[in-house]
């Protein structure tokens, strides 16, 4: 049977607005930090720089191939 594929929640932190955090079976395995209008940073769970981006969602995107798990919608 093959196994589900794992989900990527999204999730904002009251501590620290312009960064979401990217959480896998409760593990925090990721972040993207906004660092301006047009400009978010995707980082590991070490806050080592991955790369800068154009929106969140790209950032998003590119975790989500870099570790082929996808995002789950919370419906927030």
């Amino acid at each position: 049977m093959p196994q589900p594929s794992k989900m990527i929640s999204v999730v904002k932190t009251a501590q620290m607005a312009d960064t979401l955090k990217l959480v896998v079976d409760g593990r925090v395995v990721g972040s993207v930090v906004t660092l301006g209008q047009d400009r978010a940073e995707l980082r590991d769970a070490s806050d080592r720089p991955l790369g800068t981006f154009v929106t969140t969602e790209a950032a998003i995107a590119e975790f989500e191939k870099l570790t082929e798990v996808h995002e789950v919608d919370l419906g927030l």
